[in-house]
């Protein structure tokens, strides 16, 4: 494409490359300024496969463009380069396998720039608690990160686990409970 636009965001040049083999189409490694100015995607869609799968491998991924994309820009501001892999799998019309995970070992910022994002948080916290929290997310400066996504049954589970050495640790599990469709159904 010479111009995407994905809501207010417009991105030049954007590549995917790929081929088809049997039941397979195979993702080369292409520049794709959406996931980051840096970021390189290769990959394999097995359609003829049992069941059929996306297996993503992404380089240089930035979340910034993506926090842009989806309005958030005012809250969150989280910066750094990350590699690593997603995948989805389907069977019968619903996702069966989702899992996303995303490391950078180099430095970065995390910064919460709006309290409000993380608003329905008080009612488990008390106000000190919360207030350190949202103190504690503020321009924080870490060495390494892992952010991770897993659909476990009909629950997708999220980990973001930060490493400074001056900051110290940051560790962020959420758990959306019957937010995709599994076994956990009733």
């Amino acid at each position: 494409f010479d111009l995407l636009r994905l809501k207010e965001e417009e991105f030049e040049d954007v590549a995917l490359l790929f081929k088809v083999e049997q039941d397979k189409l195979i993702i080369e490694r292409s520049s794709n300024k959406i996931l980051g100015p840096q970021a390189y995607l290769r990959g394999v869609f097995c359609f003829g496969c049992t069941p059929p799968c996306l297996d993503l491998f992404i380089e240089g991924f930035s979340f910034e463009n993506l926090i842009r994309i989806a309005g958030r820009q005012e809250d969150i501001d989280l910066k750094g380069q990350f590699r690593g892999r997603l995948k989805l799998c389907l069977k019968e019309g619903e996702i069966s396998t989702a899992a996303l995970e995303f490391f950078n070992n180099q430095e970065g910022r995390l910064d919460l720039k709006k309290e409000a994002s993380f608003d329905f948080l008080k009612k488990y916290l008390t106000e000190k608690s919360y207030h350190t929290l949202i103190d504690s997310l503020s321009n924080y400066t870490y060495n390494e990160a892992e952010v991770s996504i897993e659909k476990v049954d009909s629950d997708l589970r999220m980990n973001v686990n930060f490493n400074s050495r001056t900051g110290g640790k940051r560790n962020i599990n959420i758990n959306f409970h019957n937010l995709l469709g599994g076994e956990n159904e009733k």
